[in-house]
């Protein structure tokens, strides 16, 4: 939800705000919002306690690319390129363990045809290697996406409806489903499953903010070498329930802070080795675009 959202698309994709005029930005005016959006950092911390338990440690790095009128339309092709360093302390015990680090490379595209229309397709493949670079089986080659159809009820209101693909080894595909609504400038309501977010503008002083709650789905999997030398895979699936404040300064650099809950957190391998569920948590997460 970058910035400022002038007019509703079905993804809820906000529009791009207008840049100062100075050389650097007349340069950004120029390269930048055509070719690279929003190159962007984020953080997520999920501490743990001792024993069974995990503490998460995340990284994360991407921009996106835009090719411009894909197959004749009016949206581009947004091909998004991102890096992801996961860093974990625990489990401990002697029958559940994971590497201190693992890391997720990724390429994303997505595409969402005429908004103008009443009624169209919003995609999403992403290919990617999640891996601890000791187990570069197979197993680490993921692909994941969304293929959703959405109709425009009234002027302010989108209806969604598709599945969602994780290509996890316990959560393989859901249905995704909801409703997007911008019934004035001030709020936007993506009542969607499985990733909700009810979302409320702010004014404070300079910066164009918005308030949020929301819940997600979080986690991911990854190829891993266990402790004793075994290969194996295994998923990291929790809850998130967050809230949280966007803010976009003068300098058009975009920033997020989000405060959350983290339930119904489990590690799941796929060998053998029983399920580990793991004790909620709290989560800070936080990040910044320019």
């Amino acid at each position: 939800m970058f910035g400022q959202q002038n007019q509703m698309t079905p993804g809820g994709y906000p529009g791009q705000p207008s840049w100062q005029q100075d050389p650097w930005t007349s340069f950004t005016d120029e390269f930048l919002p055509k070719v690279l959006e929003h190159p962007r950092t984020w953080s997520v911390y999920i501490p743990g306690g001792s024993g069974n338990e995990l503490n998460i440690n995340t990284i994360g790095l991407a921009t996106t690319i835009n090719i411009p009128k894909f197959l004749n339309g009016p949206s581009p092709l947004k091909i998004s390129p991102g890096y992801i360093f996961n860093f974990w302390n625990g489990p401990t015990g002697p029958t559940f363990d994971l590497p201190a680090q693992a890391y997720s490379s990724y390429l994303a595209f997505d595409h969402i045809t005429d908004p103008s229309k009443r009624s169209g397709l919003e995609s999403n493949f992403t290919v990617g290697f999640y891996s601890d670079y000791k187990n570069t089986s197979s197993n680490g080659l993921r692909l994941t996406g969304k293929l959703l159809g959405w109709s425009r009820l009234n002027k302010y209101t989108v209806a969604k409806f598709g599945v969602e693909y994780f290509d996890r080894l316990d959560i393989k595909l859901l249905p995704a489903f909801g409703l997007y609504m911008n019934p004035n400038d001030d709020m936007k309501l993506d009542l969607y499953f499985p990733k909700t977010k009810l979302a409320h503008r702010l004014r404070i002083n300079n910066y164009d903010a918005w308030g949020y709650i929301g819940a997600e789905l979080g986690g991911g999997s990854w190829a891993i070498d266990r402790a004793n030398g075994m290969k194996d895979q295994a998923d990291v699936n929790d809850v998130r329930a967050f809230f949280g404040i966007e803010w976009m300064g003068s300098s058009q650099v975009t920033g997020f802070l989000d405060l959350g809950y983290v339930f119904n957190r489990e590690i799941v391998y796929r060998s053998a080795t029983p399920n580990l569920d793991l004790s909620d948590a709290m989560m800070l997460r936080f990040g910044f675009a320019f």
